[in-house]
């Protein structure tokens, strides 16, 4: 008797390896530039504002520098070919100048010159040395003085240039928000992601300073809270209220006290349905009407008559 073979089932793996992720890249970051020996790589690099670790994609030739976001919620995952992936984070790359990475190292050294590989130099990041290839000699006059000696280069950080430097990127994010419609009052948020929500005229579309605090808010993220009150002041922007403490553009709750207020809010739900229950088994009072003179009447006069019912019963 012939072998029945039996019809192949897929198998979807629970397990993938760990280097395994979900990231959103511009189609051309991937480029590998003729002649060049080099590839695509993420990094780890100090963030410019936080001087923590962040993560930095560098094209192949080390000319374009892009920083790594990411998005995550509780309870996702993504199904990558035939495997679950457990991490459901979202990875997605955005342009960034290289000068603001530079300008933490300009401004740890003020006061001094310095060549830039000096400047640079960074043992728990090494691969901050990748900058060097990024970063212009005429790029760098726009944050620092500069002398020349011989060959070399020196550095020393200007405060001055920096700031006008940030003013003309505040300019420059302003016109491309104008120039997209995109909303930056009240309810940002969620209108730029409405489709046709985006104003039409000049009536509608927010004032000057709404834009340029907007585009403050997003560079204000790649510099130091000293430098960013400076430049504040510097476009002359209204002082940051209560409500706008901190970022203007990212309002991120805090994990303790986001856990705090759902423990409140489950201890209340407890609270008032064990009220509920209570107030079910407990025992209703019987409240006795008082017999007034008008009812005493009635009854007397009622006595010895018969109940109307008692003429349908069988006889």
């Amino acid at each position: 008797m012939p072998r029945t073979k039996a019809s192949p089932k897929k198998c979807v793996k629970s397990q993938v390896t760990n280097n395994t992720l979900l990231l959103i890249l511009k189609g051309d970051a991937l480029t590998i530039p003729e002649g060049c020996d080099g590839k695509p790589n993420m990094v780890k690099l100090r963030h410019p504002q936080t001087s923590s670790q962040a993560m930095f994609f560098f094209s192949a030739d080390n000319k374009m520098v892009q920083e790594i976001l990411s998005f995550s919620e509780d309870k996702r995952s993504w199904v990558i070919d035939d495997h679950i992936q457990s991490d459901g984070k979202v990875h997605l790359s955005t342009p960034v100048d290289p000068l603001f990475l530079v300008l933490p190292y300009l401004m740890k050294s003020a006061g001094r010159f310095e060549p830039l590989d000096q400047l640079l130099q960074d043992e728990d990041f090494p691969e901050t040395k990748r900058l060097l290839q990024c970063i212009s000699h005429k790029q760098l006059r726009h944050i620092s003085d500069v002398k020349d000696v011989g060959d070399e280069s020196y550095y020393r950080f200007n405060e001055d240039r920096a700031i006008k430097w940030l003013m003309k990127k505040s300019k420059k994010v302003c016109d491309v928000l104008k120039e997209k419609g995109i909303h930056v009052g009240p309810g940002a948020v969620s209108a730029n992601f409405i489709r046709g929500s985006r104003y039409v005229d000049n009536d509608s579309a927010p004032a000057e300073t709404e834009f340029l605090l907007y585009s403050y808010g997003i560079l204000s993220e790649y510099i130091s809270a000293d430098l960013g009150i400076k430049l504040r002041s510097a476009l002359n922007l209204p002082e940051a209220s209560n409500s706008d403490a901190g970022n203007p553009r990212k309002r991120k709750l805090d994990g303790a006290d986001g856990e705090a207020s759902k423990r409140n809010k489950q201890d209340s739900s407890i609270e008032d349905a064990s009220q509920i229950k209570a107030s079910e088994n407990k025992p209703e009072k019987v409240v006795q009407k008082k017999e007034t003179a008008k009812d005493k009447a009635l009854a007397r006069a009622a006595a010895g008559t018969k109940s109307i019912a008692s003429f349908f019963k069988k006889k």
